[in-house]
């Protein structure tokens, strides 16, 4: 396992969110177990793509809850937001030319942190009524 839930590092307090969080996490460790032992580079590649369609959900509903709270840190929030949909494309387009080398370090040093941080540094901020 990659990201264990942690519910007092982790819930931010909104449960629709704090659900969708526990999704992704077990998303990311799903496609991480996935890398052990002789890798099915299919269901890596679908699941990369599961992940991506669960985030860009994710953070469609993050931002409308932000809209209509009045949040000031909508923009940077969807700034942010961009860059994990882009690191996700781009592993998504290195899987179908069944470039896995760096998968695991991509989990490891890119992924895990962005979406712990992004939840505890940046989503826990958010108004949670």
């Amino acid at each position: 396992m990659l990201i264990e839930w942690n519910e007092e590092q982790l819930s931010v307090g909104v449960p629709e969110f704090d659900s969708e969080h526990r999704k992704l996490i077990t998303r990311v460790n799903e496609i991480y177990a996935l890398l052990d032992d002789s890798p099915d580079l299919e269901a890596i590649e679908t699941v990369l793509s599961t992940l991506r369609t669960e985030v860009q959900a994710h953070f469609a509903n993050e931002e409308a809850y932000m809209e209509r709270t009045g949040s000031p840190r909508l923009e940077n929030h969807r700034i942010l937001h961009d860059i994990l949909l882009t690191d996700l494309d781009r592993l998504i387009a290195e899987s179908r030319q069944d470039e896995f080398h760096y998968l695991r370090e991509d989990l490891e040093y890119d992924i895990k942190p962005w979406l712990v941080e992004h939840i505890v540094n940046i989503d826990k901020k958010l108004p949670s009524n």
